[in-house]
């Protein structure tokens, strides 16, 4: 409910007040005890419009704090792995994970934990990192492709290739999804999709 609409019910109890001259003490009495009941009604409206407007300002600068806290962690894991502080790297990715109430953040998070595994060829915890990016974040097409590219080099080349597929799906023109698919199936064996896709890569980077 709107201030101004708590001043006009405000208004029309005052108005009572107005027309009581000329009435019985009866009336009087009635019309005060009307009084008291709308405006206990009144009172209650006005704290609970407060105490949303309270649990609301709360919740949004909790949310903020949290949000911005997430922020720099995650700039503190940026400086780290350029650092090679691989423990620290993944120390202050885990507090943005732990913290956040954002999932695209805790997404972000997650890839970048994928992406530290990955470089030091931990391949097991890359991937458990990366399908909690797209988990968090079924959109981030990165994430796909990163989910393919450890498939890739777990030799699991059909998961490889399911995921490689929805990166296309996503974006038809995206070059290194199809040259990955296209080594995907090469190394499966199978030369004919291989070739396929590596003909549309070729037709996309002329």
């Amino acid at each position: 409910m709107s201030l101004d609409k708590l001043k006009r019910e405000f208004s029309e109890l005052i108005s009572y007040v107005d027309q009581m001259g000329g009435e019985s003490s009866e009336e009087i009495s009635a019309v005060l005890d009307n009084i008291t009941v709308e405006l206990g009604k009144l009172i209650s409206k006005v704290k609970s419009v407060s105490r949303k407007k309270g649990i609301s300002d709360s919740v949004k600068k909790m949310n903020q704090d949290a949000f911005l806290q997430s922020i720099n962690h995650f700039r503190r894991e940026n400086a780290y792995y350029e650092l090679l502080g691989f423990e620290e790297a993944v120390k202050e990715l885990k507090r943005v994970i732990a913290e956040s109430t954002d999932s695209h953040v805790i997404a972000s998070a997650y890839n970048g934990l994928g992406h530290i595994y990955a470089v030091r060829k931990h391949y097991e915890e890359a991937l458990i990192n990366f399908q909690k990016v797209v988990e968090f974040y079924p959109g981030y097409i990165d994430g796909y492709f990163n989910l393919g590219a450890i498939y890739f080099n777990l030799k699991m080349y059909d998961d490889a290739i399911r995921e490689f597929n929805k990166v296309i799906n996503m974006d038809h023109n995206d070059p290194e999804a199809l040259l990955a698919i296209s080594n995907a199936y090469k190394m499966r064996g199978d030369q004919e999709m291989s070739e396929y896709y590596y003909n549309q890569f070729s037709q996309l980077i002329s």
